[in-house]
């Protein structure tokens, strides 16, 4: 079967691959719509048909890195039958995606800066993967994480994983130290002074 007679989600499929190798190989800045479209064989009415703007394109390829992270984590979750154990998981789950994905996550998710689509799509997925650790933590602790400290996660997470990447902290650490954050995230937060 020629890509031109793929059905339209494995071609959409195919040109996202090809989107994903050309930030891995020139970096995100070179990234362009015509570009996909050679390196995927199609013409470039093709590419902007699926993806309508080069932040479309970049917005499609930073949902597909997480929902596909959000997948495996989920697959894995159902081991974990103690607040450590998913604390854990989740942890390593993040720090190993960042290691797989190489430069490209780091790339996407600064150039996930610069307008409402990507903004809104950066919120999305950042609330799907707070969803599904916040419910999990609740599942094995009984007590719900504040919505704040999920959110603290998420930022020290891509920044302990980078870390990891440059070889300036071990895996295993990294792995430490987000899972003991996870887990005192269900305990009580001093509050606020008020007045």
């Amino acid at each position: 079967m020629s890509f031109s007679r793929m059905p339209r989600t494995d071609r959409r499929d195919s040109l996202l691959d090809a989107g994903w190798q050309l930030i891995a190989e020139r970096g995100v800045d070179t990234l362009t719509l015509a570009e996909v479209a050679k390196l995927g064989g199609v013409s470039k009415p093709v590419a902007y048909d699926h993806f309508g703007t080069r932040a479309g394109l970049l917005c499609a390829l930073y949902d597909r890195y997480y929902s596909d992270h959000i997948s495996k984590l989920e697959s894995a979750l159902g081991s974990a039958t103690t607040i450590a154990a998913a604390a854990t998981l989740i942890a390593s789950a993040y720090v190993d995606c960042v290691i797989e994905s190489g430069p490209v996550a780091a790339a996407l998710s600064g150039a996930m800066n610069g307008g409402a689509e990507m903004d809104a799509m950066k919120l999305d997925c950042d609330d799907r993967y707070i969803a599904l650790c916040a419910a999990t933590l609740t599942d094995r602790a009984g007590v719900a994480p504040a919505a704040l400290a999920m959110v603290g996660f998420i930022g020290a997470a891509a920044s302990v994983s980078q870390n990891v990447v440059l070889g300036r902290t071990s895996r295993d650490e990294a792995i430490l130290y987000l899972a003991t954050l996870l887990v005192g995230s269900v305990h009580e937060l001093p509050r606020a002074p008020t007045g």
